[in-house]
């Protein structure tokens, strides 16, 4: 008995809380700013998990540069180095945001390493087949036995 009680004050501790929270939410303008802060706080957060997790993807980053810059062997033996390297100040970053997340260090919340994200920054925009300058899809895709529109 003693046990179910400990749970149904819990519950009812957890309800009243998020019944003041919701009320509080249209308090006004002053609890969008605080939202707002706290949105850029859950960014930083997902921002250094994202780097701490992915900044090994620095190693196969640098190697295929700096393969595309000289030959594979030394491509591969500098960008081993530079990958290295990269995934410590990445991971390093990573961690430091997510410690620091709730404090708007550095100001406004804003990355510390450039660019925020190593996936975004290897596999970079759309390939051009699939979107246009316009960004339509699929447009001027040319399948065999088509005809071609008049202009």
């Amino acid at each position: 008995m003693r046990k179910h009680t400990g749970i149904c004050v819990l519950t009812l501790v957890l309800l009243a809380a998020g019944t003041l929270w919701s009320s509080a939410a249209f308090a006004g303008d002053h609890l969008y700013n605080e939202s707002a802060e706290v949105n850029s706080m859950m960014t930083k957060l997902g921002r250094g998990l994202a780097n701490v997790l992915t900044g090994w993807l620095e190693i196969p980053k640098q190697i295929g540069k700096s393969i595309h810059e000289t030959d594979p062997v030394s491509g591969t033996l500098v960008g081993v180095c530079r990958g290295a390297a990269w995934t410590l100040a990445r991971t390093a970053a990573g961690a430091f945001e997510v410690i620091t997340f709730p404090f708007p260090v550095p100001k406004d919340y804003k990355p510390i390493i450039e660019p925020e994200y190593i996936v975004k920054a290897m596999w970079g925009e759309p390939m051009p087949i699939i979107s246009d300058r316009n960004n339509n899809a699929w447009e001027g895709i040319e399948t065999p036995g088509t005809p071609r529109p008049r202009q």
